[in-house]
């Protein structure tokens, strides 16, 4: 916390009087967690927490807004569906992507009827106080 803290007063120093700071984060409600959620069960997504804690820390040196945004992945292929996901474990969530993680991701696949995927955000608007 301490370095978001830090970051965040960087980030309102830097902006201009009537400049606005957009930051985004993840609903836990959306259908893209709740794939990672099943595929790694143990990353112990404290989304929401993590998202009330960084409004408060923002409202101390702004004035913020919540804003919220649906969005919908659409994969050509099972495979692209599963090789995007297997990235996200990879690259995001810094875990190695295992075999039993592809079974998961086979199964959530064989359940859904079609390939998009629901996103939800909730943008803070952050404007200068």
């Amino acid at each position: 916390m301490k370095n978001k803290i830090k970051g965040i007063r960087e980030l309102k120093r830097v902006l201009k009087d009537k400049g606005i700071l957009l930051i985004e984060e993840a609903d836990e409600t959306s259908e893209y967690v709740k794939i990672l959620d099943i595929i790694a069960p143990k990353r112990k997504s404290r989304i929401k927490e993590k998202r009330i804690e960084l409004k408060k820390v923002l409202e101390k040196y702004f004035d913020v807004k919540e804003n919220k945004l649906k969005t919908y992945y659409y994969f050509k292929s099972k495979n692209q569906f599963k090789e995007y996901f297997r990235k996200e474990i990879v690259f995001d969530e810094k875990k190695k992507f295992k075999k039993k993680m592809e079974k998961r991701l086979d199964e959530y696949l064989s359940k859904k009827k079609t390939l998009r995927v629901e996103e939800k955000s909730i943008f803070f608007v952050c404007r200068k106080k």
